[in-house]
């Protein structure tokens, strides 16, 4: 079966509807992962306008290729695992382009348990589908159709120990969090004040990325309403964005580093794992309280199955994605406010004074260069061994692109596993270490791409 190769990302399945994306793609890949791992599969879907649609290809696909299936519907991305987690399922599906723009879907595939598939696992899973010849035919047996929504809120009014009465302002930004987390946080004893909490498809009122620049409203709301803090999801909600009782954003960073001191601090050490975009201060921070800081590739899946198969108390990634394994052993966004709440709680404090732990931030500096998909990794395997070789004096990774680190700073040049490009990561303890670094490394890559 035609079908184009660049949907199969490291993380997940990712392509624009109608054009590289189909339901008779969908289908075809539901035969194809049924053949290769039978079993129960649990499906669910955003809250897109394609996503009922693919879900029912997805699910023709794996019935034809004998799967058995618990329809779960529509959901946001924690309780859609959760569903799988409740109902044993072996496998658990989920159809979603996450933040992206509305013109994409796509596939999240994990374990029943809420491992992610690897990168060879999808690999393998495209080889398939490319075997095939021409899609399979849309018949088997009936699904199940389940419904863990009220358990899945139930959870956090019972899991987290929050002061009631706590002021929280909600933006689900019109995205599948509008489904659950409102009732949750009013379950839990919040007081919520609701921001875009009609589902959107189109996501109209904001964009769907819960960054800076798409929260000016929630910043407003939480001042005005004198809120505890605020909390903006992404699209499907695997990810969280909170902001003070002042208005001020938390970056990812920052955000980790306050999560990541509390389990620290709690379990007396232990691993915290963090990507190799993250700043240099989360080892700061973190290691003098007894934490093992150790590195991870970058992407959310491989802080999920670095947290299970390691131990980790605690997996962070740069853009916001956190594992609590205590709770979950995915990263479900709406563990990130109810961790803050309680922390918050136990402690008496405000989110600002939380905040205040993690060191002022130095110069930094995160830029995309524009490389095709069939390009991109060669461009960055010839970058990786002209810079090793430039800066002997570094101590290097290369688990995911190159990273070079000094006492002083530090630089990673990789190639992007969600889209055609290449990505350029600097921090540096002072402005002109920081200046001279951007300005080699900016050419360099200039140069490589062009």
């Amino acid at each position: 079966m035609q079908v184009d190769p660049f949907i199969f990302r490291a993380y997940d399945i990712r392509g624009v509807m109608g054009k590289t994306l189909t339901g008779e793609v969908m289908r075809a890949i539901g035969f194809c992962a049924a053949k290769r791992w039978p079993g129960c599969y649990c499906v669910s879907c955003d809250i897109r306008e394609s996503s009922p649609a693919l879900a029912r290809e997805l699910i023709n696909g794996l019935l034809a290729g004998g799967a058995r299936v618990l329809d779960a519907g529509a959901q946001n991305f924690g309780c859609a695992l959760f569903s799988g987690l409740q109902s044993e399922a072996d496998y658990n599906f989920f159809v979603t382009a996450s933040h992206l723009p509305p013109e994409w879907n796509g596939l999240k595939c994990y374990t029943g348990a809420g491992n992610a598939l690897s990168p060879a696992d999808l690999q393998d899973l495209r080889r398939d589908v490319e075997a095939l010849e021409g899609a399979p035919p849309a018949n088997g047996k009936e699904e199940k159709v389940v419904d863990f929504t009220e358990a899945y809120t139930d959870f956090f009014a019972n899991a987290f120990h929050v002061r009631k009465g706590m002021k929280v302002v909600v933006d689900c930004g019109g995205g599948a969090t509008c489904l659950t987390a409102p009732e949750a946080f009013r379950k839990a004893g919040f007081e919520v004040v609701g921001l875009f909490t009609k589902v959107d498809p189109l996501s109209r009122d904001r964009p769907s990325e819960p960054d800076p620049r798409n929260l000016t409203a929630l910043r407003e709301k939480v001042l005005q309403e004198k809120a505890d803090f605020g909390v903006a999801f992404d699209g499907d909600g695997d990810r969280a964005a909170l902001v003070d009782e002042r208005g001020n954003f938390l970056t990812g960073i920052e955000l980790g580093i306050v999560l990541g001191e509390e389990l620290v601090r709690k379990n007396r050490g232990g691993l915290v794992l963090m990507t190799m975009a993250c700043s240099m201060r989360v080892r700061q921070v973190l290691e003098p309280l007894g934490a093992n800081v150790d590195l991870i590739p970058v992407g959310h899946t491989f802080v999920i199955r670095g947290c299970a198969e390691r131990g980790a108390i605690f997996g962070m990634e740069q853009s916001g994605h956190y594992v609590l394994p205590d709770y979950f052993a995915f990263d479900d966004g709406l563990l990130i406010p109810f961790k803050i709440a309680e922390i918050m709680s136990e402690r008496n404090a405000k989110l600002s004074e939380l905040a205040s732990i993690v060191q002022p931030c130095f110069a930094e500096y995160a830029v995309q260069f524009p490389c095709a998909d069939e390009k991109k990794f060669g461009v960055a395997d010839r970058l990786v061994k002209e810079l090793a070789a430039k800066h002997p004096d570094s101590r290097q990774n290369t688990m995911d692109g190159l990273r070079l680190d000094w006492k002083d700073a530090w630089v990673l040049v990789r190639a992007s596993n969600t889209g055609p490009k290449l990505l350029l990561y600097i921090e540096a303890t002072t402005q002109e270490r920081f200046t001279k670094l951007r300005a080699e490394f900016a050419e360099l890559l200039e140069k490589a791409v062009s």
